[in-house]
């Protein structure tokens, strides 16, 4: 997801962290991690910036 260490998800977006196949909004930086939040609300996790990916979400 990032191409030099100062780029990052917008606050909110909707992301994949791929070491834990979870999907979460950004919520902001805990260095040297960045914090996610469950979609639905729940504990917040910390997840490495080489582990996020866009979510692509499906409408059914």
């Amino acid at each position: 997801m990032r191409k030099s260490s100062h780029d990052h998800p917008n606050v909110g977006m909707l992301v994949r962290d791929t070491a834990t196949d979870r999907l979460g909004s950004y919520m902001g930086r805990g260095e040297p991690c960045l914090m996610l939040g469950p979609q639905h609300g729940g504990k917040e996790w910390q997840a490495r910036p080489e582990d996020l990916r866009p979510a692509e979400v499906s409408r059914a």
